[in-house]
This record gives C-alpha cells, structure tokens and sequence, in this order.
C-alpha cells in the first residue's frame, strides 16, 4: 500500500472505512469466485484426521469448454505421491475426477498446468455455493501485462485452516485479499511484498488467527485491479500464486499470457 505518511490523513480514513464495508468486502470475495479448493490424498477413514495435500484451482473458459489452470508443482506432488501409493483420491471443490488423462499442457518452467473441464463438471464444483462457482471469461486475450505498484485481488484456500467436522468432511476457508501492491515486476512473473499494517480486516467469520503461512494458496488467480476514467472498477486475470516466502512475507506469482486459448501453455 502507498506510505500514508504521504496521503491526507482524511482520505486514508475513508480509504480504510470502504475498505472494511460492502465495497472491501466484494473485492476480497471476487477471486473467490472463480476458485475451488483443490486436495488429494487417502480416502477418509473414521475416526482419522485424513491425510490429504492441498492447493487451489481456477476455473477460466475462453469460449469453449471451462478449463482448470493451478500450479504445475501441485499436480506434480499428486504424480510422486501416486508413483507410492495408488489409492488416492483428486478432487476439486465437490468434483472427484482423475486429474492425468485431463492435462491439456503443463510447464515446470512457468508453474502453469491446464486441465480440461466439462460444463456439468464445472457446476458440479460448487453445488450451488458462491465460492468457485463460476468461470472466469475474459473479454479479451492475452491480459495486459503488469507493472510495478498496479494493485491486485487474489483468493484461495490455506492448508492452515482446515477444518474436519466429520471424517467424510472438509471445509476448506478461504483467504483473500482485495487490494495489494505489486513490488516488483520480471519477464514471467512478479511479486507481491504484504503490507500488513495497512489491511483493513473486512471480514472473518471463523476468527482465525493472523495467518503467517499460505501453503495451499498455490493456484489462486491474481486479478488486475484498473480504474477507468467513469470509476468504474475492471478486474483482469493476469497470474496464478505459485509460491510464498515466510522470510520475506511475500507471494510469487506466475503470468498466465503464456497460456493460449486451446489451454496449451507456451514456453
């Protein structure tokens, strides 16, 4: 965030009040709507905390058939684990599928990995809740590339706040943010140093803690926040979180303008 040192104290009030009310609140909740938890693992037994892995998933469709873009070492930890053990199960939000015969493309070098997705199976995700119940369909493509102190929105599902009311039952909560600063910008990605003494709190329904570590956040969609000149808010997928440093408190994120519109990923 901008260094309030330097702002009118007046607008940095108001700025933290709409940041806290409706307006904060549906920034924080945009990316959401276009992810899904992501897991894998062993099938529940009773009586058991499960042993599953996770990460997020986005839905985008540019026209055709919606397609799951995460992080490539996400499926890769799915792929050594199944070398192990073959009694595992892939899901994403509330749809069982098996992952493999479905990569469309995948580059270690970007972290990207594209699946293919049916209508049904995409609707399936949700049933009928508002968390990764839609696809993201960009009105145009490629995305604008970013530039160092552009502001965006991410979302996605923390291994940290899991929670298991049942043995046959996950809930996955969410972490988003609505507003944060790009730091610094390179060919293929940028990264997003927290500012965290300037987040405005707009909701917690389940009183977590501060969280201080964002594994399973690898896959959620990053959006370019821009104001056009009528105030008018536009929000642009323009990378997927691939990694987060402790040290540095600071996310990593890979472009998506690698991907094409067929999903295959270019290198």
């Amino acid at each position: 965030m901008a260094n309030e040192k330097k702002l009118d104290p007046k607008l940095v009030k108001e700025a933290k009040k709409a940041a806290a009310g409706p307006l904060g609140q549906e920034m924080a909740r945009f990316s959401l709507r276009f992810s899904s938890a992501l897991y894998f693992g062993k099938p529940p037994i009773k009586g058991s905390k499960p042993n599953i892995k996770n990460g997020t998933a986005t839905v985008i469709n540019f026209g055709n058939e919606p397609i799951i873009i995460t992080a490539q070492h996400v499926i890769q930890s799915y792929k050594d684990w199944l070398m192990k053990d073959k009694d595992l199960i892939f899901q994403i939000g509330n749809l069982k599928i098996d992952p493999l015969p479905r990569i469309i493309s995948e580059s270690k070098k970007h972290d990207l990995v594209t699946l293919r997705l049916t209508e049904k199976e995409r609707e399936e995700i949700a049933q009928g809740e508002e968390i990764g119940k839609f696809a993201y369909s960009p009105p145009s493509w490629p995305p604008d590339l970013p530039v160092e102190k552009d502001f965006i929105t991410f979302g996605g599902f923390p291994g940290t706040w899991r929670q298991y009311p049942a043995s046959n039952e996950i809930i996955f909560d969410t972490f988003s943010c609505g507003a944060e600063e790009i730091a610094s910008v390179s060919q293929d990605k940028f990264i997003v140093k927290f500012s965290r003494k300037d987040w405005v709190e707009s909701f917690n329904n389940h009183q977590h803690k501060k969280l201080c570590d964002l594994g399973g956040l690898s896959g959620s969609p990053c959006f370019l926040i821009k104001k056009l000149p009528s105030n008018i808010l536009t929000f642009s997928l323009i990378g997927i979180v691939f990694e987060f440093s402790k040290m540095a408190d600071a996310m990593y994120v890979t472009m998506v303008h690698y991907i094409n519109k067929n999903g295959v990923i270019d290198e």
